[in-house]
């Protein structure tokens, strides 16, 4: 599916990780940066977000290890195409901090990526 127009054509750089959404894949990938570069998922990229959970507003802080175990399970149940076994893949996982869940931050993210470069060439995602 064609990312939403909102976000102008790919690829986007300097892309918070906030605004990143489900199947994004990215080029040059680095889990602690600031901000990415978002590409077409058909050009050569390092990860793509494949799991993407959210807790609800009103909900307290669960804490790091309750954060970390939704994210590996985001990974586990995130259905990767067959052609992710092409590709060396690990996942990294992101989570808020208590800091920024206090800022409003509820995503718990799951990215499936390869540290051999921009060599991915397709969507992991069915």
């Amino acid at each position: 599916a064609p990312a939403p127009a909102s976000r102008g054509a790919l690829p986007l750089e300097g892309v918070s990780p906030m605004d990143f959404q489900l199947r994004d894949c990215f080029k040059d990938f680095d889990p602690d940066a600031q901000q990415s570069t978002v590409v077409d998922c058909a050009t050569g990229h390092s990860a793509q977000l494949v799991a993407v959970e959210k807790y609800g507003a009103d909900e307290s802080y669960p804490g790091r290890e309750q954060l970390k175990q939704k994210a590996r399970n985001a990974c586990k149940e995130a259905p990767l195409t067959d052609k992710a076994g092409d590709y060396d893949l690990s996942y990294k996982l992101a989570y808020p901090s208590s800091r920024s869940w206090d800022k409003g931050d509820r995503r718990v993210d799951c990215y499936a990526v390869t540290d051999t470069g921009n060599v991915i060439m397709e969507s992991l995602l069915p």
